[in-house]
């Protein structure tokens, strides 16, 4: 959305800018987060799976700023441990 927001702005006259501030990208990242632990992809490290979100998100928005492994890891480090200790108990349930 970002993307083609942009494309919008520069290719038309009177296309309005969303109105300045940072725009945070980390209730997607999270969203993906969710997803990834959904489908068993989650890393068995924070650090792993913050860097792995850092590069997809970067691989989604070109052209503004994403937020770095370190800084996804600090913001999302508590939804990542309770997404971790839900997979675990998935797991567990599975086996028996």
């Amino acid at each position: 959305l970002l993307e083609e927001h942009a494309r919008r702005v520069i290719a038309g006259p009177d296309a309005p800018l969303i109105a300045p501030g940072r725009i945070s990208l980390l209730p997607i990242i999270r969203r993906k987060m969710e997803y990834r632990a959904a489908h068993g992809q989650l890393e068995d490290k924070l650090a792993d799976e913050a860097e792995v979100l850092a590069s997809w998100i970067a691989s989604k928005v070109k052209h503004h700023q994403v937020p770095t492994g370190p800084t996804i890891a600090k913001v999302l480090g508590k939804a990542y441990a309770a997404l971790r200790a839900r997979s675990n108990a998935d797991n567990q349930t599975r086996k028996i």
